[in-house]
């Protein structure tokens, strides 16, 4: 009969090969063995996210945090149920996850800090969104070599300021920051999207469309790039490319893209 330890590393050996639905039997046979077992909690409730079943995720890491030790991991507990609950938008109890993660490791947080940004966003707490994006920031540099597999550094927080320098017209710092996060990932979705507004802005109108083309292929169903992208095409004389641009816009569900249509249309 195997051991908890046992069923446990198969079920790591299954995340290897994206075998999700034997990696969680694996998980759940540990945890039967033994109902105390941390690591499988956590590692299952990973698996959940991936599948998008943000219940089951919540309650495993839930467990985790019930039978865990203070450790390094203790933290990412509570910033992944934060995430789970972030999926659900349950954001009130997504904050509160990463104000916890954040008090038990303030130096390691740039992860719980990143989400709690984007839970803000959301809700549309801007002020709070673009302040966690510069302490996340702000802490990269903390990050030595050993915690980088645990708290990976990403584009989100650059792009986030790149809104917040958009929006002041700022748009030399936008760039700066929208080329940093596209460094760190350039496959970003919402850093070429956020290149195509400023490229417009800027009216250098063939690389806004250039970025959101770039954008569009990332994600298809965003309806923002294709606003912009019309804007532009219009703007250089494509008037039907632009015109079919914005329609598609507004299919997906912008809000300003009738507006420029009827405009154009006449």
């Amino acid at each position: 009969m195997k051991n908890a330890v046992q069923s446990f590393n198969e079920g790591c050996g299954n995340l290897e090969t994206k075998n999700y639905d034997e990696a969680i039997s694996n998980f759940t046979k540990a945890i039967e063995i033994d109902p105390k077992f941390t690591d499988a909690y956590y590692e299952r409730g990973q698996v959940y996210i991936t599948l998008k079943d943000n219940i089951c995720a919540i309650n495993d890491f839930t467990k985790a945090i019930e039978t865990s030790s203070l450790n390094l991991k203790y933290a990412e507990f509570y910033r992944l149920r934060g995430l789970a609950k972030f999926n659900i938008k349950d954001y009130k109890g997504a904050i509160s996850d990463c104000d916890t993660a954040i008090e038990i490791l303030p130096r390691r947080a740039i992860d719980a800090y990143q989400l709690r940004g984007r839970v803000k966003y959301e809700i549309k707490d801007f002020k709070g969104a673009f302040a966690d994006c510069d302490k996340a920031i702000e802490l990269s540099p903390d990050y030595g070599e050993d915690f980088s597999h645990y708290y990976p550094m990403t584009a989100e927080s650059y792009w986030q300021r790149s809104i917040r320098d958009h929006s002041a017209k700022d748009y030399v710092s936008a760039l700066e920051n929208i080329t940093k996060s596209l460094e760190i990932d350039p496959d970003c979705c919402m850093a070429h999207y956020m290149l195509g507004i400023v490229k417009y802005e800027l009216k250098d109108f063939e690389e806004a469309i250039k970025a959101s083309n770039k954008a569009i292929n990332l994600d298809p169903k965003f309806n923002d790039p294709y606003f912009y992208r019309g804007l532009s095409q219009i703007e250089i004389g494509h008037k039907e490319d632009g015109l079919k641009d914005l329609r598609k816009a507004d299919e997906l569900g912008s809000k300003t893209a009738l507006k420029e249509l009827k405009k154009y249309a006449l």
